[in-house]
């Protein structure tokens, strides 16, 4: 079915894309102590990125934009200064969806995962970009900042399905007075969505968003998952993935999906306080003709990288070094938001 003959649409991320949006970590945030590591991840990601559609990039007041890029760059990249917590725009970024001929940009609350972190700030931020005239004129922002929903925790094959987890989305520090049956109203009604998939299981160590699908499993086409597969029974997360995978082989059948194994890197822990840290493969990035796909230089990388080429013959795989973004708990697709064609203005 065309996009013009649905009245309602919330494109997966292979949908063809206008932009992606990242905010430069600050020095004076919890990057502090990683500033000159994260800061060559975020170069990477600059780089892999140029040539292929419009960079929006946020940075601090005073930043100095001009020690890091040159012109040239500069030219494929819309520069927006401002205030904000974090970088997790994944969490925080506008969702996009197409509604009845118009292009809608959702702006939902983000509480910080629950108040686990400061996010009044973050909240502000799309809401702020508008302001800034980032945004094509015929974008609507749809205010829906009653309803707490992070960008990391739903997934979508463009055909009506959403996946998300119950860890998260049914957790009480969310949206503590609507019921199972109001949320998934809300999903339905919103992403215009004919059924919401719940995975029970799906919630890894360290992992400070209560369980986003995007750490476990994605949608690569509108019928094949691809998921976060562990073969080592000694590992803590084994149960748990093991029981996700029953529980996403019944979905499969239900629903006529194709499923495919990500491989786990080997664990990784925080250097202070020496806890698991949620290093997965399936925090990768879809874009206009590649897939950015997190490394942790590990063995099993390559692997990964195989398995995902396979998923999409038809796009270059770029493997970005992530081992200093999953020191604060997140990964490549957490740090990132990729906006559809027609929603951010061109350059030039």
């Amino acid at each position: 079915m065309s996009l013009s003959a649905k009245l309602a649409y919330f494109p997966p991320e292979w949908h063809p894309q206008s932009a992606v949006h990242l905010v430069w970590p600050s020095s004076d945030s919890d990057w502090q102590d990683d500033d000159e590591s994260v800061t060559q991840c975020y170069l990477n990601l600059v780089d892999a990125l140029i040539g292929r559609q419009t960079l929006l990039l946020i940075f601090p007041y005073n930043f100095d934009v001009d020690a890091l890029f040159s012109q040239d760059q500069q030219a494929s990249m819309m520069i927006v200064y401002g205030n904000y917590n974090d970088t997790w725009v994944r969490d925080y970024g506008g969702l996009s969806v197409f509604k009845y001929g118009k292009m809608h940009l959702l702006d939902f609350k983000f509480n910080g995962w629950g108040g686990k972190f400061k996010w009044e700030l973050d909240n502000k931020q799309t809401a702020f970009l508008f302001q800034q005239s980032v945004f094509e004129d015929q974008v609507i922002r749809q205010d829906k900042l009653d309803f707490v929903l992070e960008g990391g925790s739903i997934e979508t094959n463009g055909e009506g399905l959403l996946l998300v987890t119950e860890s998260c989305l049914l957790n009480p520090n969310r949206n503590p007075a609507l019921s199972h049956i109001e949320i998934e109203k809300e999903l339905k009604e919103t992403f215009s969505v004919k059924e919401v998939l719940w995975l029970k299981q799906g919630k890894m160590m360290g992992d400070d968003t209560d369980g986003h699908v995007d750490t476990l499993v994605r949608f690569v086409s509108k019928d094949t998952l691809v998921y976060v597969k562990c073969t080592d029974p000694q590992d803590v997360h084994h149960q748990m993935l093991f029981a996700m995978e029953k529980e996403l082989w019944a979905m499969a059948e239900e629903h006529h999906l194709k499923l495919v194994a990500l491989p786990m890197p080997k664990a990784v822990f925080c250097e202070s306080t020496k806890g698991r840290l949620p290093a997965t493969y399936a925090n990768f990035l879809i874009v206009n003709g590649a897939v950015l796909m997190p490394s942790y230089d590990d063995e099993a990388d390559a692997e990964a990288q195989q398995v995902l080429q396979g998923c999409f013959s038809d796009r270059e795989i770029v493997s970005i070094d992530c081992r200093v973004l999953i020191r604060q708990g997140g990964s490549l697709h957490c740090a990132t938001m990729q906006y559809p064609l027609g929603f951010v203005k061109q350059l030039g």
